[in-house]
């Protein structure tokens, strides 16, 4: 894992010009900085829920116990399925994802070790399924956040208080941890590890169109009936297969689109399609092997995608952050985004 997470901290830029395409490669600088006193501390402890206000104790009882109970039929439903099997009987623990936003990171934990996640959100009568994913590595992993501190050159130990991390969520694709405060704040994603250079400009601005995003309908799914149809694919490393630098993106407006596409993509990885995240107001670039999907009896798709494990993530959201790369050159997917 670490030679991995050390090779996508290469920050990789690269600009067109008509037919011809500059790549630039500038390795990563190791940072050392001494951070103390800043944030929320990433304890691995149970944290209170970002419930919304209620009128008496008993109403914050009562949602707090009908946000378990969604949370604990997600967690059946999927495993269920193959693959998420040691999901059964698992244990979880839920924390909220900022102030305001009404979302929840649940990590599942089997024998005390991290298996997956879910991001929940909701409001007072009606939940929905942010993103999924199985692994050792998920989202907002205590385990990653030590190791990537580790790589900066940051020295960590079980008891030193005086590094701490700020979780920042502005969709799945715009998750990272604040280590830091000011001009020298670092900013690490929150599935890698992998640094970003972000300014706190540009994560508020992330997060206030994400919050314009939660407000469409139908951009994150309420997923119920269970999953009715599954696609596997073989995972590839998109740094060696760079169909994503040379060709144009394919044409991919809707999920049926989308399933259809995987549908007839040969077994090779060679043959694989990558999805090109752009992050941040273009400041990131990210491109992620597109695995297959799951089809949930309600119609709603969720796009596999290989990032340090097993990640499904809302089609919608796709639409809004990139464009899909396969050995087909048409026109650029379409985007709801520039809607704001």
């Amino acid at each position: 894992m670490g030679v991995r997470l050390l090779c996508r901290s290469l920050k990789i830029c690269f600009k067109k010009c008509g037919s011809v395409l500059t790549l630039t490669i500038a390795f990563g600088v190791l940072i050392s900085v001494w951070m103390s006193g800043i944030g929320n501390a990433w304890t691995g402890e149970i944290a209170p829920g970002d419930e919304p206000a209620a009128d008496s104790p008993s109403d914050h009882r009562s949602f707090s116990e009908a946000l378990d109970r969604e949370i604990e039929r997600y967690i059946q439903m999927l495993s269920q399925e193959q693959g998420m099997e040691s999901w059964r009987n698992a244990t979880w623990k839920r924390y909220p994802l900022g102030p305001g936003l009404k979302s929840w990171l649940v990590l599942v934990l089997k024998d005390s070790e991290e298996i997956g996640y879910l991001v929940v959100t909701g409001d007072n009568s009606t939940f929905h399924l942010a993103e999924y994913g199985s692994g050792k590595s998920p989202l907002f992993s205590a385990n990653t956040f030590r190791q990537a501190l580790e790589l900066q050159g940051i020295k960590t130990g079980l008891d030193d208080g005086n590094i701490k991390g700020e979780m920042h969520y502005a969709g799945a694709f715009q998750a990272v941890w604040k280590v830091g405060d000011g001009t020298e704040a670092l900013y690490l994603d929150a599935v890698t590890g992998e640094w970003f250079p972000l300014d706190d400009a540009s994560v508020k601005a992330a997060e206030r169109d994400w919050n314009h995003l939660m407000a469409k309908e139908g951009i994150v799914p309420a997923a119920n009936g269970g999953v009715k149809k599954r696609l596997r694919l073989p995972s590839f490393d998109p740094f060696v297969k760079l169909n994503w630098v040379d060709n144009q993106a394919l044409a991919v407006s809707t999920s049926s689109a989308l399933m259809d596409l995987l549908s007839e993509t040969p077994t090779g990885p060679e043959d694989g399609i990558t999805f090109t995240a752009r992050l941040f107001g273009q400041r990131v670039t990210v491109p992620l092997a597109i695995t297959g999907f799951d089809l949930w009896e309600d119609g709603q798709v969720y796009v596999r995608i290989d990032h340090f494990g097993e990640r499904y993530i809302p089609f919608a959201l796709f639409q809004q952050f990139g464009e899909f790369y396969g050995e087909r050159t048409i026109a650029k997917a379409e985007s709801w985004y520039d809607e704001f």
